[in-house]
């Protein structure tokens, strides 16, 4: 089975734009009744995955974003550090 996961990152493990990104989506998503409950430091969700019957583990976060998706923008535009995605799989008997 595969498990690909889109979480945030605390707002205490960034700065700059991107804490304030996440304060700001934060209090949006309490003011529309969907307050958010989980953030996760990239190690911390791994471990956690690892936990439950995860055995593969593989991290998506800035630098891969920039290299597949914004190297060549001619506009400046760079990926967000707040964002990743987790890939974990476990392996059936068999």
């Amino acid at each position: 089975m595969t498990a690909i996961i889109s979480y945030v990152v605390p707002a205490e493990l960034l700065s700059g734009a991107d804490a304030e990104a996440v304060l700001l989506s934060s209090g949006a998503a309490k003011r529309r009744g969907e307050p958010r409950r989980s953030r996760f430091a990239p190690t911390e969700l791994a471990e956690l995955l690892h936990t439950v019957g995860f055995n593969a583990v593989e991290q998506f976060g800035p630098a891969e974003y920039e290299r597949l998706y914004f190297r060549e923008r001619a506009d400046g535009l760079v990926a967000p550090s707040f964002e990743r995605l987790i890939v974990s799989q476990t392996r059936v008997a068999g």
